[in-house]
């Protein structure tokens, strides 16, 4: 990761990967009929924000925290999901260990979704 010849290939590889986990909150999809809305069938923007819900969670490990925000002050994931997403950009973060902290918990938490998808799809 910190080989200077390889810098432009590990930073592309990282903002791909950032960018793919992204990629059901820009996709297109049929609307629903709002007389037939079928809770069973999530948008690709609800699935990336229950993923993302999940890996905030498992990062920050404040469940009060987000049932705060979530339940209480009924904040919708749009409003805070952005700045986490920005976060991942270090914006926010003091200090390159915290960030290089928080990268590889994100970036395991979706090798390993990753790989479980790969397994269960032969």
């Amino acid at each position: 990761l910190f080989d200077p010849s390889k810098l432009v290939h590990d930073a592309y590889n990282l903002f791909e990967c950032v960018m793919a986990s992204l990629f059901p909150a820009y996709d297109v999809t049929e609307t629903r009929e709002s007389d037939e809305y079928k809770r069973d069938v999530d948008s690709p923007m609800e699935v990336m924000t229950a993923s993302v819900l999940a890996k905030i969670r498992d990062v920050a490990d404040d469940g009060t925290l987000h049932r705060y925000i979530t339940e209480d002050m009924a904040v919708p994931p749009q409003l805070y999901c952005t700045r986490w997403v920005r976060l991942m950009f270090s914006r926010d973060i003091q200090g390159w260990y915290n960030v290089m902290k928080l990268w590889d918990v994100f970036f395991d938490l979706v090798m390993v979704e990753e790989e479980d998808a790969a397994l269960s799809h032969p």
